[in-house]
């Protein structure tokens, strides 16, 4: 199979990827890691993340026309390039402290003479789990205090709102992480986030005739609504 690799992206600070990330070689690494399933760290609407062979520091973001059309008969969901989501990324980890935001290596948009597109972003793979999977049963590192860790959360998204101008727009259990070790807050997938421009509503996406194409969750209001639902777990209320 041929391909092209369209535009690639690499931040300053790349670590080694193992020579198995050569761009001759990229399609059969990520058809090979999509054939582990010991490899999948997670999913969302578009799509899977997986650990990297080679370097288990590092973890691949993977939109895949293959997954696509399995997932969706015709429209599918809007998403941000992984060009635009790498940019997103090195600017809110830029300002990350008490919640941590994955760093990003390396971005890819590859597309095959069979018409495959696929995006890819290899970042850092993060020493935690999600608030998802809490509520699914793992349990919370001990002593962790859950106004301290929403509190925290809510600081970093009103530096990502008024110094950046970014807004995350899918503030989920799936993308909100709580470190394994100190329970510290992590925040992940800014495949939905934008950059408002003065005086727009960046939850609301339109046409170009004004009409509302779709709504997003607003940030502070979806971040009170999954603290809440944590709140309910037996973990918590003992």
């Amino acid at each position: 199979m041929r391909f092209e690799i369209e535009e690639t992206v690499r931040g300053p600070e790349t670590p080694d990827l193992k020579s198995n990330l050569d761009e001759e070689l990229v399609i059969k690494e990520i058809d090979a890691l999509i054939a582990r399933p010991e490899s999948f760290l997670g999913e969302g609407k578009t799509a899977e993340v997986r650990i990297m062979s080679g370097n288990e520091n590092c973890c691949m973001k993977i939109v895949d026309d293959i997954r696509l059309n399995k997932l969706y008969d015709t429209d599918r969901p809007r998403y941000n390039s992984e060009k635009v989501e790498f940019d997103l990324l090195q600017q809110a980890h830029a300002i990350s402290g008490k919640v941590k935001v994955p760093r990003p290596y390396l971005a890819w948009k590859i597309h095959t003479d069979t018409d495959r597109q696929i995006g890819v972003l290899v970042m850092e793979r993060l020493p935690a789990f999600s608030l998802k999977q809490i509520h699914e049963g793992a349990r919370l590192p001990k002593g962790f205090n859950i106004q301290t860790f929403f509190s925290d959360l809510r600081e970093y998204l009103e530096r990502l709102h008024s110094e950046l101008n970014i807004h995350h727009r899918d503030i989920a259990e799936g993308n909100i992480l709580v470190d394994k070790n100190t329970g510290a807050p992590y925040l992940i997938d800014f495949g939905d986030s934008a950059a408002a421009w003065p005086g727009e509503n960046v939850y609301k996406s339109k046409d170009t005739f004004g009409r509302t194409l779709h709504n997003y969750p607003e940030d502070n209001r979806a971040l009170n609504d999954v603290q809440k639902r944590l709140s309910f777990l037996p973990q918590l209320t003992k």
